[in-house]
């Protein structure tokens, strides 16, 4: 698996070091990003547009972002073939207006240990780095972390435009002794960004470094979970199929097979559909947003690809998405629909993506 490391605040991609060698060891390819935390202009979109530069190479990968860097990680999921994220002792800034059942310890940390200078930088001084981010660490590591302290700057640490539930595979990892967050905020945003409980592990608010094997270890069972929903690579060419079928659930039960054009969005690894919301297999998707899209090679019978998936609807207000599905097709689809119809956007996240292969030998 290919996972990238998304560092917090006032660190740079340096803070990995320790955990690196540890999933490399597990079999995964990493790939870091450096945030422009010491840019006093840079603001969220600067700190998403290095994260996407840094990992768009086409292929799903597992995010992991740590502090603050959670706040830039949940804008990935719309611009990379995300398999899942997982939010490591986060410190997402949301507003009270966006969340106001949240506890209000989000930082342990005092103000005056986050000094805010005439730059508009938080300076941090290394004894508090220490004290609030490494308190678990070896005294050397500890030491050596804390000199590759950076200022901060206050433009990138301004709340996400939305607060909801991430819609691809997600886990929050807390620690039992983090001295940067608060326990009942980590355990809050859990339900609120993940819908799951909060996974807990032994450590402080850096477990790459105060405990990086076991760390690895939780990433590498986290992610194995997921691996089964990303197209494996000898199954990449059906992505390419002209023609699916398309399973939804009836009102009685039954179950609806229907032949569909689809495309695969590169970018983001999901299956998407254009339908028009008059038809039945839209009215079903409503009502029970959960289906199976199956694609056979029209080359070998014996190669299929099975996508069991949950169902986003978006409407497709000016046929836009329409138009571009249908692209590759030779024609808008919207050209099928009688005046008045609408369409909407359909697309699939994925529970589990079954690849088969039996070709005789």
């Amino acid at each position: 698996m290919i996972v990238g490391l998304v560092h917090g605040g006032a660190h740079n991609s340096s803070c990995w070091g320790l955990l690196v060698p540890e999933l490399e060891a597990l079999g995964h390819q990493v790939r870091l990003v450096d945030l422009p935390v010491d840019d006093p202009t840079a603001g969220p979109e600067e700190y998403v547009a290095a994260a996407v530069a840094a990992f768009d190479t086409g292929e799903p990968l597992v995010v992991v972002a740590h502090s603050l860097g959670a706040a830039t990680a949940l804008a990935l999921e719309e611009r990379l073939p995300l398999v899942g994220l997982i939010l490591l002792c986060p410190a997402i800034p949301y507003s009270a207006e966006q969340a106001p059942d949240q506890p209000a310890d989000l930082l342990l940390i005092p103000p005056e240990a986050n000094p805010v200078g005439d730059d508009g930088m938080v300076h941090m001084s290394q004894a508090d780095a220490i004290r609030y981010f490494y308190s678990a660490c070896p005294p050397d590591v500890a030491a050596a972390a804390a000199t590759r302290i950076r200022p901060q700057g206050l433009a990138g640490m301004v709340p996400p435009a939305e607060l909801r539930q991430i819609r691809v595979p997600s886990v929050l990892v807390r620690t039992d002794a983090d001295a940067a967050v608060g326990a009942p905020w980590s355990d809050w945003a859990a339900l609120a960004l993940t819908g799951r409980p909060a996974v807990v592990i032994a450590g402080d608010h850096s477990p790459f470094l105060s405990a990086p094997a076991d760390l690895a270890s939780t990433l590498d069972g986290i992610a194995a979970g997921w691996s089964a929903r990303v197209v494996p690579e000898s199954h990449r060419d059906l992505t390419r199929a002209m023609t699916a079928t398309l399973s939804t659930l009836t009102p009685d039960g039954g179950i609806q097979v229907t032949a569909v054009a689809f495309h695969f969005d590169e970018a983001t690894g999901r299956f998407q559909i254009s339908l028009n919301d008059a038809r039945r297999k839209a009215r079903n998707l409503r009502r029970t947003p959960v289906a199976t899209l199956f694609v056979v090679d029209p080359d070998n019978k014996y190669r299929t690809l099975e996508v069991r998936a949950d169902v986003q609807m978006e409407p497709d207000p000016v046929f836009a998405f329409a138009a571009h599905a249908g692209a590759r097709y030779g024609h808008d689809f919207h050209d099928h629909d009688a005046p008045g119809e609408t369409r909407s956007k359909v697309t699939l996240h994925p529970r589990r993506i079954v690849a088969t292969d039996l070709t005789p030998t």
